[in-house]
């Protein structure tokens, strides 16, 4: 399986000019966040975690190398499920939006691109990130039923003469 990872810049977010490819099945999103969870719990040998997912004992221990930061960071708060989770993080969300805006805005300047669509990206994201901001008000559709009765009152006419 191949998955797209991307160097981080020092805010955090990652940088388009640097993608890499990397190919490995340990790095799929929910796999990774598992592994380094479980590296950190440090309760299972790497030959179980290899047999567990797969791969060779010295994929795992080249994984554990890789990750030895996101692995110390998840010990540090093993009870915070999200531990290592950037995109748990509402600030890392939205370094994403204003590094992808900064990326749009370069592309609309560049005048290569169709403008229409990369307008239409760029109020997407602008709207995602007053929404995440709580600066837009939740959408929700409301619906009640009411049951009323109305009475009318004519002057001069008995209800009762009408039956």
């Amino acid at each position: 399986m191949t998955e797209h990872i991307a160097e981080r810049n020092e805010r955090g977010s990652p940088e388009p000019s640097k993608l890499v490819w990397n190919r490995g099945k340990l790095e799929r999103g929910w796999r990774k966040g598992a592994l380094i969870r479980e590296l950190a719990e440090g309760e299972r040998t790497m030959r179980d975690l290899a047999a567990q997912y797969g791969v060779s004992v010295s994929s795992i221990h080249e994984f554990k190398e890789r990750h030895e930061e996101e692995i110390l960071f998840v010990r540090a708060n093993l009870e915070d499920e999200f531990a290592g989770i950037w995109v748990a993080k509402k600030s890392n969300r939205l370094r994403e939006y204003e590094a992808d805006l900064e990326a749009i805005e370069e592309l609309l300047t560049s005048g290569e691109n169709d403008t229409k669509d990369m307008l239409v990206a760029k109020h997407r994201a602008l709207r995602a990130v007053a929404e995440e901001l709580g600066q837009l008000p939740n959408r929700m559709s409301v619906s009640a039923e009411v049951q009323t009765r109305v009475t009318y009152t004519v002057p001069g006419v008995d209800v009762s003469d009408l039956r």
